[in-house]
C-alpha cells in the first residue's frame, strides 16, 4: 500500500521556516493534483487568519511512500501555489499554533489512529481575551478542514510510520486552544 504526501513550507514570520505535510491514500479515487488542489483550496479559505507576512508554499512534488517501510517509491508533479496571509494585525506569539486533530475510525495497539497539523502565524484577532482561539476561527477552520477531508473522497489519511499503517479520515477537529508542536518528526 502506498501513500500521497504533499508538503508546505511557511515563511516569512519568526521561527520559520515551518513545514506541514498532509497525506492520502494512493490508489483511490484522489489524484496527486487532487490531493493539491483541495489542500491550497483549503489554505485559501483561511488566509484571512493569517498575518500577512506569512506566506505558504504549496510544494510541487508528491512524494508516493511505502505505508510499511517509509521508502519513497516515487514521485508525482502537480502545481503548487504560494498562498499569502492577509491580515494586517499583529501575530500571536510565533510558538502559539492552530492546532487540526485529524481523526481515524483504525485502532492500532488499542489506541485510534489520530493525525495532528499546526497552523503558524494566526494573528491577534483570532483570540479570545483569556488567549483562547475564538469559538468563530475554530468553527471556520474545523468546516475547512472537513472540507478538505471530503474533498479527497475518504482518501485524506494519517500515517502511522512506527507502526506501518495508514488510515482515512474521518473527522476534522480543531483544538480551542492555541499549541505548540515540541518536536518536527516529518
Amino acid at each position: 500500500m502506498a501513500l500521497r504526501e504533499l508538503q508546505t513550507v511557511w515563511t516569512g514570520v519568526g521561527g520559520a521556516p515551518h513545514y506541514t505535510t498532509v497525506r492520502a491514500l494512493d490508489g483511490g479515487a484522489t489524484s496527486a493534483q487532487d490531493l493539491a488542489d483541495a489542500w491550497i483550496a483549503f489554505l485559501q479559505a483561511i488566509d484571512i487568519f493569517w498575518v500577512n507576512n506569512l506566506t505558504a508554499t504549496v510544494q510541487t512534488e508528491v512524494r508516493v511512500v511505502n505505508v510499511g517501510t517509509g521508502a519513497l517509491e516515487g514521485v508525482e508533479v502537480v502545481t503548487g501555489a504560494t498562498v499569502p496571509g492577509v491580515s494586517t494585525a499583529d501575530q500571536t506569539p510565533r510558538v502559539a499554533q492552530c492546532l487540526i486533530q485529524w481523526r481515524t475510525a483504525q485502532v492500532v495497539n488499542g489506541r485510534f489512529l489520530r493525525g495532528r497539523t499546526f497552523l503558524p502565524g494566526f494573528n491577534v484577532g483570532t483570540t479570545d481575551d483569556d488567549g483562547t482561539v475564538d469559538g468563530s476561527i475554530v468553527a471556520a477552520v474545523a468546516t475547512e478542514a472537513n472540507d478538505f477531508v471530503t474533498a479527497l473522497s475518504n482518501d485524506a489519511a494519517v500515517w502511522s510510520r512506527t507502526h506501518g499503517v495508514a488510515a482515512s479520515i474521518s473527522l476534522a477537529t480543531v483544538w480551542d486552544e492555541f499549541a505548540f508542536m515540541r518536536s518536527r518528526r516529518d
